[in-house]
């Protein structure tokens, strides 16, 4: 059962902390999916992982792009299968942060359960598949906690870090009174753990940004104000609404360190972006990187963004079609790159890019990647 309600309030508060700061798998058999730096961003049913691109289609069923030979596959291995029953094609149910692990597959479902008394209990289960999505195990099941595709998950070596939502039994008007907790999971242990409570209120939301300097930043939003939904389609009462939200909102910047196990306040400025060796935020004049050495280095004409990604020792700003070789001390390249394309990922010598493939009509009708050399992706010195 579907709790669109509360899943819309979910939607809004993660879009705005966002705005306020991704046998069948041949080329991913027989080998744990660990990131050169060991972190891994997960979230709205898409992996990037070490030999290909694990994404939902508009139907929900789980794909795998090869980056070997570009080929694009639905992860199941029924014969004949015509793809198109999710209660016979292994590829759906599975595109819940799908995690690519010592060869099996891991993601998350959510249940809503409505007792006789009409109380709501959402129940998270995690579960290990095979990577086509046969054989599926349940490992551990979170009562009470909601964990949504859009949600993001950070996975960092075999642990994976995420939070968690009691959306409580207020179905209302998509203003229900939510708790957040940050939580992890082991996946060789099969340990699942509360780390802490991080949020408590209306509108609630959190966003985790990456990880530096083996800690992990995060913000924790919510409202101790209740804004009711405006009533029919007004888009001019809507963007009031959001206003309001805005308004009302209490943002907490947090950091959890993995070797001590704590959750404090952050102390640094609220990032833009952080991976292992690469801290941006917003001052001045502009923005800038932080080293894991304490030293900063202004990034001049490249401003704050939230598409930022670090692929192969470069930091890319997609949006504005820049990058920044981060070897080369802070210069800036321009991207030779269309309003639709986006780099997603570095292999065998070749940057991995995604295009969304438009219709006369402005609709989207699928995706195309594409292996671009560095001298054919990069432009011009800014």
């Amino acid at each position: 059962m579907i709790r669109p309600n509360k899943l819309f309030a979910q939607y809004i508060r993660s879009a705005l902390a966002a705005a306020a700061a991704f046998s069948v798998l041949t080329g991913c058999s027989g080998k744990t999916d660990t990131a050169a730096n060991g972190i891994r961003l997960i979230w709205s049913y898409s992996n990037v992982t070490d030999s290909g691109i694990l994404y939902a289609d508009d139907k929900e069923r789980l794909n795998f792009l090869d980056y070997e030979s570009m080929n694009t596959t639905v992860l199941c291995s029924k014969p004949n299968c015509a793809h198109n029953d999710s209660e016979s094609c292994s590829s759906y149910g599975i595109s819940n942060h799908p995690i690519l692990y010592d060869n099996k597959l891991y993601y998350f479902d959510v249940e809503s359960v409505v007792d006789k008394d009409g109380n709501y209990n959402d129940i998270t289960t995690i579960y290990r598949s095979e990577t086509d999505g046969t054989d599926r195990v349940p490992l551990y099941k979170a009562e009470g906690m909601y964990m949504a595709p859009f949600y993001r998950l950070l996975l960092k070596g075999d642990t994976a870090y995420f939070y968690m939502a009691n959306l409580g039994n207020d179905m209302g008007n998509s203003t229900g009174y939510d708790i957040g907790y940050f939580c992890s999971y082991n996946i060789p242990s099969n340990k699942f753990k509360i780390i802490d409570k991080i949020y408590e209120g209306y509108h609630s939301g959190a966003w985790i940004y990456g990880a530096w300097n083996d800690k992990i930043f995060l913000t924790a939003s919510y409202s101790k104000e209740k804004v009711d939904f405006p009533p029919g389609g007004d888009s001019e009462a809507f963007d009031k609404y959001q206003q309001a939200i805005k308004d009302a909102t209490v943002d907490e910047y947090l950091v959890y360190d993995t070797q001590t196990g704590t959750l404090t306040q952050s102390e640094l400025p609220v990032p833009v972006y952080a991976e292992e060796g690469v801290y941006t935020y917003e001052g001045e004049s502009g923005l800038v990187l932080l080293s894991e050495k304490g030293e900063e280095m202004l990034l001049e004409g490249f401003e704050k963004d939230d598409g930022l990604c670090v692929i192969n020792g470069i930091l890319f700003n997609i949006t504005k079609k820049k990058c920044v070789k981060l070897s080369e001390k802070g210069a800036v390249y321009s991207l030779n790159i269309s309003g639709r394309q986006v780099v997603k990922a570095y292999y065998n010598g070749n940057y991995i890019v995604k295009e969304d493939i438009v219709e006369a009509d402005g609709s989207i009708s699928g995706t195309k990647y594409e292996k671009m050399s560095e001298s054919q992706l990069i432009g011009e010195r800014a």
